[in-house]
């Protein structure tokens, strides 16, 4: 999986009705992860959500079907770490990573982990949706 340009799911058609599979989202601000739960939720998917990188990685068994949104500023264990500890434990998880810092050097390091794609806070809704069905398909 390569790293992704954001603008091309704004091009990828939208599907319609159930969805199969959860919708992993790990991010330390619980205004933001009770947003995305209540946004991911409203397209028919199933999300478990977690403050903390580790809380997360107590919980995940793998294999396990769905997709990561994850921050990448968390305390502790930043996004980047976590990513790279699922990629050595052959997680084949499609991860969507988020921040609020856009900065070229994280960029590069997202590729490294194999991330679906990158998206700088504050992102357009229907775009993260998008990049959830297309990793979720």
């Amino acid at each position: 999986m390569q790293l992704l340009d954001p603008l091309r799911f704004q091009q990828m058609g939208r599907s319609q009705g159930a969805r199969f599979g959860t919708v992993f989202v790990v991010d330390d601000d619980e205004a933001v992860r009770d947003m995305l739960r209540t946004l991911i939720e409203a397209d028919g998917f199933k999300v478990q959500t977690w403050s903390t990188a580790e809380a997360f990685l107590a919980d995940y068994d793998l294999p396990q079907d769905g997709c990561l949104v994850l921050d990448l500023d968390l305390p502790g264990m930043d996004g980047l770490e976590l990513a790279e500890m699922l990629l050595a434990r052959h997680a084949r998880l499609p991860i969507i990573l988020v921040s609020g810092r856009g900065d070229l050097l994280t960029s590069s390091r997202a590729k490294g982990i194999n991330a679906l794609v990158y998206l700088s806070k504050p992102f357009d809704n229907q775009l993260l949706i998008d990049c959830i069905r297309h990793a979720m398909a």
